[in-house]
């Protein structure tokens, strides 16, 4: 046998726990590597598609210091229609509502929603939420409410034409099944619903 190969297998031999941490060390930086890989091209990928995607439009505009904007919401739509590269403004209203169910007259569950009131006409050239409506359609009028599915789901099946109590106001709701499916809710005092 060559002496040189009689050379490298005592140094192989001799040095196995140098041969074992320098794979170790190898091996580690390619995972450590592969895994920073993941989570940057993973975070990058949910930047991008929240940024394409986004069902509430592109910019929200809000009042920091005031819970809620005294200008004219006309006004500020027009303001920001003028500026290029603006395809559409809309109005909306967003805050939480405390809703119970009741059976046999009895409080059953009380829980809160959060509650987006839009414009309907306007609010279809700004979002995509219009098109998350499964069943029925997308509300066009007045007195009209779209109740998500786990909030109809948390309302006992509630479905269209279901009953759905809110500050004297009574909205019909979107879905297919009958009226008798429905707890009736009842929208708390702590937001006031403009539909």
């Amino acid at each position: 046998m060559d002496y040189r190969l009689h050379l490298a297998k005592r140094m192989l031999v001799n040095k196995r726990g140098s041969l074992i941490g320098a794979v170790l060390a190898v091996s580690i930086g390619i995972l450590v590597i592969n895994v920073n890989f993941v989570i940057f091209q993973g975070i990058y990928d949910a930047i991008i598609r929240d940024m394409s995607e986004y069902r509430f439009g592109d910019i929200y505009v809000y009042d920091e210091e005031k819970s809620t904007i005294e200008k004219s919401d006309i006004v500020l739509i027009n303001w920001f229609e003028r500026i290029p590269g603006v395809e559409a403004a809309t109005p909306r209203l967003e805050a939480s509502a405390t809703a119970e169910t009741r059976i046999l007259g009895q409080q059953h569950e009380k829980f809160n929603i959060p509650v987006l009131g839009v414009d309907p006409i306007s609010d279809i050239r700004t979002s995509t939420i219009h098109e998350t409506v499964g069943d029925g359609q997308y509300v066009y009028a007045r007195n009209s409410i779209v109740v998500g599915e786990s909030v109809a789901s948390d309302l006992g099946g509630c479905s269209r034409g279901g009953s759905f109590m809110s500050s004297g106001t009574d909205p019909t709701v979107t879905g297919d099944a009958d009226m008798g499916e429905c707890q009736p809710v009842r929208v708390g005092d702590s937001v006031k619903l403009t539909i």
